[in-house]
């Protein structure tokens, strides 16, 4: 008996000298890495160092309003949660390392639990394999607060689990940190192909980590890591996770957790796969669903999506109160994100209400790469992310200071009160919703088109607010064929872009405001509002079209639409000549109105007044114009005032103009002109008044209204002398001789002499005329001919062509194109050979001369010839 005891003390000494040597161990600095195959798994997986430069979390150790301690096993004697972990339970002299090997685990687990052999707050050293199989079972319980390391970095822990039902109830040989075991460390471990449990334990750490889950179902219904069961202060933090193909499980799990920490872990996803970050209320009994996932922290991870989206699979989905995701970087090709939990995933359990509660989370920090998307749970604040994918936006909550692709309201949800202001998007799209909501979108950047989709029978798209947004697309009622929308308020916005209003044909607005905006728009309109479109007020805006301003710019088709006072208001020209005529004669007055893009006035009226007040008359404006027809029977010199009184989106403006009413009235005429193209005449003009001889002014003679000018592109004015003025040396141009052209003249007017514009007169011009002498020879082989045409004129000819005929045949090339002959100093000449010579007889030779100058003509000879 004494040797067997002092066998054991020495055995105990040398263990207890071993663990001594250990137990200062630091965690691993190495970067490690993973290839497994089937027969061997050798270490060659990626483990974040303890060590590292990465800022950590400080944890509060407040605890929740909800009894956590209903369901927990008592850590100390006074039956309350212990904050202590492993390292504070005992002083270095009392703490052992136990070294654990597959050789070894008997000594320190009996039926998986840890046995007497450890203690609290010792520490275990894993080293080697730990293959799971039917003749090994490595399943541990670590029911104690202990240290749980890998000194030599060659553990692996590899338990085989296969999970066989999606409900949790079977999950296979497992890792399982219990309630008793609250205050365990555990770091540095291999776990391959094995399911993790944190179950219903509190200041548990597990840090640096390996885990991987290949090609095999673990994690049925709970994930992979499973943190659970009322679990509190649970630290996740540095760890690799890698899942591949399990059969659409979850990784990274927290189900009732609260006050714990995800942080800093890299999580890969490859194939069939469930969530990689997940907080879920499924398969977990919750005693009361208005505290499930409530106060955890995700924070600082990297995570990996599979390559292609999933629907099952999203970067991390969450349900719960008051939980922080932060400085997460996700990069998952299209897939979602960020997202909430779908469903209850509770049934009808537990005591409390039946509405799990989802509120006051925290997103901000987060980059979403390569597509990834985010929906954030309801009731969400949500800042300064960065989101390449689509942005869902739910029931209440709030976006701010986010960089957002395509931002999305969710369809069919009661949106309840939702805001959105200082983001920078792409496009927005506001989706019909099944209860009325309130909705604001305030001061974001949207660098592209905003749609407000109508809802059908049962759904909503009201109450929803755009003020104050730079917008540098367009905003419509997008393709949808049928629906309402009703009470949106579009105001203070800067639109680089048209308002497309109710465009399709079953699609109604029944009540928008658009107020207060700056519209500009590339094209000839800034809002058209379709037939189905009522009760609308567009009022207030500058509006800019490429075209005109203002409310002209609006296509209203709609009913009972106010279109008021839109601008900007434009600066009004008045073009006002001075009025001259004389006593009884017809007097027409033309006032001519433009705006400050030279547009027509098309609005307002113009009132003629004499300097003293009274009115001579009051006219309406009509597409830029205002004519009155008069008859003054007065002699009068004196000033007018035009005034023009504006309506609609123009300013009031003032001018002048001379009014001169005398016993008689300037006029002018135009003589007659009959020439021929190319002829030099001269064009007169005649000044009457009454019997007085007019002498001075000057007179510019127009063809079809735009003056005659000389070599030098300057307008000809010709001085009126003995009540006649006569523009000399004109040589009549081809154009004249075009039909319908007109001649006419304006006089100035001079000293007394008012100014007078003559009627337009028919100018007949016509074409020259010719004569052809021919002449036609014929060499003695009868092959070659020599046609000769002479052209004259009153001038020598240098234009124009002529062909020659045989016997009514034009002559040609032999590629069958007709020869035309040019004429130079009034002749023609063409030899021309056949092939083969002609016949002995007569022919005809005709030669035809013609241009638009001058007239056809022709003239013919016989050509003899002879044997």
């Amino acid at each position: 008996m004494s040797n067997k005891r002092t066998l054991m003390f020495l055995m105990a000494l040398v263990v207890l000298i071993l663990g001594l040597s250990a137990v200062n161990a630091t965690d691993v600095s190495d970067i490690n890495s993973t290839t497994v195959s089937n027969s061997q798994i050798t270490q060659t997986n990626t483990v974040i160092d303890d060590s590292s430069n990465i800022e950590t979390i400080d944890v509060s150790t407040e605890t929740s309003n909800n009894n956590i301690n209903a369901n927990k096993k008592s850590c100390n004697n006074d039956n309350e949660i212990s904050t202590k972990t492993a390292a504070t339970l005992k002083t270095d002299s009392q703490v052992q390392t136990h070294i654990i090997t597959n050789t070894t685990f008997s000594q320190y687990f009996t039926g998986s639990y840890l046995n007497d052999n450890v203690n609290e707050g010792d520490t275990l050293d894993f080293r080697g394999n730990f293959f799971s199989s039917s003749e090994n079972n490595y399943t541990m319980v670590i029911n104690k607060p202990v240290n749980i390391i890998a000194s030599l970095n060659d553990s692996n822990i590899s338990l085989n689990t296969t999970s066989v039902d999606f409900f949790g109830e079977n999950p296979g040989d497992s890792f399982v940190i219990s309630t008793a075991g609250s205050g365990t460390n555990v770091t540095g471990l291999y776990f391959y192909n094995t399911q993790i449990f944190v179950k219903n334990a509190n200041h548990v750490t597990l840090r640096n980590l390996t885990v991987l889950d290949i090609k095999q179902v673990v994690g049925g219904g709970v994930g992979v890591c499973s943190i659970r069961e009322n679990s509190s202060y649970v630290t996740v933090q540095n760890c690799y996770f890698y899942t591949e193909s399990n059969g659409g499980h979850s990784s990274l799990v927290g189900a009732w957790a609260h006050h714990c920490t995800f942080d800093n872990n890299t999580i890969v996803g490859s194939g069939n796969l469930g969530n990689l970050i997940y907080l879920t209320t499924y398969n977990v009994n919750i005693p009361d669903l208005r505290s499930t996932n409530d106060y955890n922290n995700i924070t600082n991870n990297k995570i990996y999506g599979p390559k292609t989206q999933l629907a099952i699979c999203y970067g991390i989905c969450i349900v719960g109160s008051n939980n922080l995701i932060e400085n997460n970087t996700i990069e998952y090709n299209k897939g979602q994100g960020i997202i909430a939990q779908y469903g209850s995933g509770t049934g009808s359990e537990g005591d409390g209400t039946s509405q799990i509660r989802t509120a006051d989370n925290i997103i901000r920090n987060n980059v979403l790469l390569n597509g990834s998307s985010m929906s954030a749970p309801s009731l969400s604040i949500v800042y300064n992310n960065t989101v390449t994918g689509t942005t869902m936006i739910s029931y209440g909550t709030t976006y701010y200071n986010n960089t957002l692709n395509n931002v999305e309201t969710r369809a069919g949800d009661s949106l309840g009160t939702i805001s959105v202001y200082n983001n920078t998007m792409t496009n927005l799209t506001i989706r019909k919703s099944s209860q009325a909501t309130n909705v604001t979108f305030a001061d974001n950047q949207i660098n592209g088109n905003v749609i407000i989709q109508p809802a059908s029978t049962g759904s909503y798209n009201e109450n929803v607010t755009i003020v104050n947004n730079t917008i540098l697309g367009n905003i419509s009622t997008g393709t949808d064929t049928t629906g309402t929308i009703g009470n949106i308020n579009i105001t203070s916005n800067n639109i680089s872009g048209i308002l497309t209003l109710a465009s399709k044909r079953n699609v109604k607005i029944n009540g928008m405001t658009i107020t207060n905006n700056t519209v500009t728009s590339p094209l000839n309109y800034t809002i058209t509002l379709s037939s189905n479109a009522a009760n609308m007020t567009v009022q207030d805006n500058l509006l800019t079209s490429n075209e005109s301003i203002g409310s002209i710019t609006v296509v209203d088709s709609g009913s009972n639409n106010i279109i008021l006072h839109n601008g900007p208001s434009s600066e009004v020209t008045l073009n006002a000549n001075p009025i001259r005529s004389g006593i009884g004669m017809d007097t027409e007055i033309n006032i001519l109105l433009s705006d400050n893009m030279n547009n027509p006035v098309i609005s307002g009226v113009i009132r003629l007044t004499y300097t003293n007040g009274t009115i001579i008359q009051e006219g309406t404006v009509v597409d830029g114009k205002v004519t009155f027809n008069m008859v003054f029977e007065d002699i009068m010199n004196t000033q007018v005032i035009v005034s023009y009184e504006a309506k609609g989106d123009y300013y009031n403006t003032t001018t002048t103009t001379n009014l001169r009413i005398t016993e008689f009235y300037a006029q002018i005429s135009v003589a007659p002109v009959n020439a021929m193209i190319g002829s030099v005449v001269t064009i007169d003009a005649t000044i009457t008044y009454g019997n007085v001889t007019v002498n001075g002014g000057k007179v510019i003679f127009k063809i079809n209204g735009k003056s005659i000018r000389d070599a030098d592109g300057n307008v000809i004015q010709v001085d009126v002398t003995g009540g006649s003025a006569a523009l000399e040396n004109i040589t009549v141009p081809v154009a004249w001789s075009k039909e319908g052209v007109v001649i006419s003249a304006v006089y100035s007017g001079y000293d007394e002499f008012n100014s007078a514009r003559s009627p337009s007169y028919t100018l007949n011009i016509t074409k020259r005329s010719t004569s052809l002498e021919l002449n036609a020879t014929i060499s003695q082989k009868g092959r070659t001919l020599k046609l000769s045409v002479n052209i004259t004129d009153d001038s020598t000819i240098s234009t124009g062509k002529v062909v020659f005929k045989i016997n009514g045949k034009t002559l040609r090339y032999f590629n069958g194109t007709p020869l035309y002959v040019p004429v130079s100093n009034g002749r023609a000449v063409l030899i021309y050979t056949f092939p083969t010579a002609l016949a002995a007889k007569d022919y005809t030779i005709t030669c035809v001369f013609g241009n638009n100058i001058y007239n056809r003509a022709e003239n013919s000879t016989i050509l003899s010839v002879t044997k």
